[in-house]
């Protein structure tokens, strides 16, 4: 017997609702769902990453393609971000959300510190990204305890995304990182 996609799918959200992991299932896709730590969002299991694996495509009609697949599979989590190819991946991601964007969560960062580099950051991502929200706004990749005190500085980074969130502009904030996990408990 051959087993298909919907089939695969909706056995594996069974066993990972069973275990807790799960906490509901797209109705269309069979996609499962969970929440997104404390915002109540509930978003697919599997998130789109659009880094390098997206920007290995090269030509923006096969990204797209896959990017397209992703969503009517019941991907509803985007992550993008500047730094992934100088803004390449908004800019493809972007193509999508004048009829995609209610239907993801979507979530890009921003890398430079200075408050007022961070706002033309941000700015720069809306426009690429073709829409003028997103859901999650991260600082990306706090390396070390002076970076973080560089973030927290008095009109840098972090005064811009709160801003951010309080004009609306981003849903939630958040930071990322990938080198000392230690700082992130500071």
């Amino acid at each position: 017997m051959e087993l298909t996609r919907r089939d695969f799918l909706t056995t594996t959200a069974a066993a990972l609702a069973s275990a807790g992991i799960v906490e509901a299932q797209d109705a269309g896709t069979g996609l499962p769902m969970r929440t997104l730590g404390k915002t109540g969002v509930k978003v697919s299991v599997v998130a789109f990453g659009s880094g390098s694996r997206f920007l290995a495509y090269k030509e923006e009609d096969k990204a797209l393609e896959a990017l397209t697949k992703a969503l009517d599979a019941g991907v509803t989590y985007i992550d993008t971000a500047f730094a992934y190819g100088q803004g390449q991946s908004e800019t493809w991601v972007g193509k999508l959300m004048p009829a995609r964007r209610d239907s993801v969560f979507l979530a890009t960062k921003v890398s430079v510190r200075p408050g007022d580099e961070a706002m033309r950051s941000i700015e720069g991502s809306l426009r690429r990204l073709n829409t003028d929200r997103v859901d999650l706004l991260h600082i990306h990749d706090l390396k070390t305890a002076d970076d973080l005190a560089a973030i927290e500085a008095k009109g840098n980074v972090l005064d811009v995304i709160r801003k951010m969130r309080d004009e609306k502009v981003a849903r939630f904030i958040g930071i990322t990182s990938h080198t000392d996990p230690a700082v992130l408990k500071t």
